[in-house]
């Protein structure tokens, strides 16, 4: 489709994941199709991941086939307020609130990387929502399907002043791969 391009992947900062579109270190991110920002393009959804509560092995929470997220109100959650995540995308990932109005308590100590965030869930300090995955990066933190959250998106965001034909041409090969009218090589 576009024989003189080349696509790499690499992993950015989960804390401003934004930050490398702006600075024009990539031209396209695979990001959770949560909030739009003004000045970037939010392209085709290429999935959606159920959602899950990461929860210490030795949790209670962690023999249960499936929890609400008014579990989320009975536990700490992590306390991504100092300069963590963005404000937005923590919104709404971990709510402030329950769908029945409880408030969700954070924990004391401010957590500025995903690293900071399962060692506390690790060590049965609080509960996470996050998405299903194959493993959370911590063989200590078990991850509980979460069964009345919907599932969050994940699709392809550039800077609106920046997209091109390269851009174009990949958002249109996501979309076909993910509507089944191209295969995967």
């Amino acid at each position: 489709m576009c024989p003189d391009c080349v696509l790499s992947l690499r992993e950015v900062a989960v804390l401003d994941a934004h930050e490398p579109l702006r600075s024009g270190e990539i031209d396209v991110l695979a990001h959770w199709l949560v909030v739009g920002s003004p000045g970037f393009t939010i392209g085709p959804r290429i999935t959606r991941r159920p959602r899950a509560l990461a929860v210490a092995a030795g949790h209670p929470l962690a023999r249960e086939r499936s929890v609400s997220v008014e579990a989320l109100a009975d536990h700490l959650v992590p306390n991504w307020a100092v300069g963590g995540l963005d404000d937005r995308l923590r919104q709404a990932i971990l709510p402030v609130r329950t769908p029945s109005g409880r408030v969700l308590r954070t924990h004391p100590e401010p957590v500025r990387t995903v690293a900071e965030a399962a060692s506390l869930i690790a060590r049965g300090k609080v509960v996470h929502p996050t998405v299903q995955m194959r493993h959370f990066g911590n063989d200590q933190v078990v991850l509980v399907p979460i069964h009345d959250l919907p599932p969050i998106p994940l699709g392809l965001v550039w800077r609106t002043s920046q997209e091109n034909a390269r851009i174009r041409a990949l958002a249109r090969v996501a979309r076909d791969l993910t509507s089944g009218r191209l295969s995967p090589r």
